[in-house]
């Protein structure tokens, strides 16, 4: 976590040295999630396992810090940006439950999870030309969370299975220019995401990967004029 910290850090001091200039814009993400266990055999009759991927799908704002235009080199020469982000997300996962019947038969059904979450994200972005590295801490505040047992139609309160927030990590390439962009990424997290219930006595994990398109629509300089606003053209 330090060394994480100590990262961050030092992409900020990278962008105060050379980033002038401020874009926002919005975002909307996809992407594929799925729950993790510690243990899988609760007991002798109930074991449940990981389900198929869940769809996920955000929509969010963002603002970078970078250098006020690109500066025409002979070579690659990389470049350092400060990337903030707020999300609201549908996320969730898939768990598989298998009982054990008296007469040795298997009942299986299927526990799908469904979250509300916010999460805020500030990364350090490496460009390399219109090649992007993104690594940075991603908060997540679960608002909401339920479980549809076998489909259902009405879903089961499941917000003492989860921590109401965890603290993670998300990383990811990327491509783009200064109006768009579009970045494949990887989350994951450091702190428990789940947690022990009566009804199931083991904790889930979450992980995710997220296909990311952005649009930066106006920007603001804050090298020679603080009070400019223009529009991404």
């Amino acid at each position: 976590m330090k060394k994480l910290l100590y990262i961050i850090i030092l992409f900020s001091i990278s962008v105060h040295t050379y980033g002038q200039q401020w874009s926002f814009g919005l975002q909307l993400g996809v992407g594929l999630a799925n729950m993790k266990l510690d243990d899988n055999v609760l007991n002798d009759q109930i074991t449940i396992q990981e389900g198929r991927r869940f769809a996920t799908g955000s929509f969010g704002i963002q603002g970078i810090l970078r250098e006020s235009r690109d500066q025409p080199t002979r070579y690659f020469k990389p470049t350092f940006a400060l990337l903030v982000e707020a999300s609201l997300c549908r996320c969730g996962g898939n768990v598989d439950v298998v009982t054990t019947l008296p007469s040795s038969r298997k009942s299986f059904s299927e526990l799908n999870y469904v979250q509300w979450q916010g999460n805020f994200r500030a990364m350090g972005m490496m460009n390399l030309k219109s090649f992007h590295l993104i690594f940075g801490p991603n908060f997540s505040y679960n608002f909401y969370s339920g479980v549809y047992v076998d489909e259902n139609d009405t879903p089961q309160d499941a917000s003492n299975q989860f921590k109401s927030y965890a603290l993670g990590y998300e990383a990811g390439i990327g491509t783009g220019s200064r109006k768009y962009m579009i970045s494949f990424r990887y989350r994951g997290y450091f702190t428990d995401y789940g947690l022990k219930s009566d009804l199931f006595p083991t904790v889930y994990r979450n992980n995710q990967m997220r296909l990311v398109f952005s649009a930066f629509i106006f920007g603001k300089n804050i090298e020679k004029n603080r009070g400019s606003i223009f529009w991404r053209k």
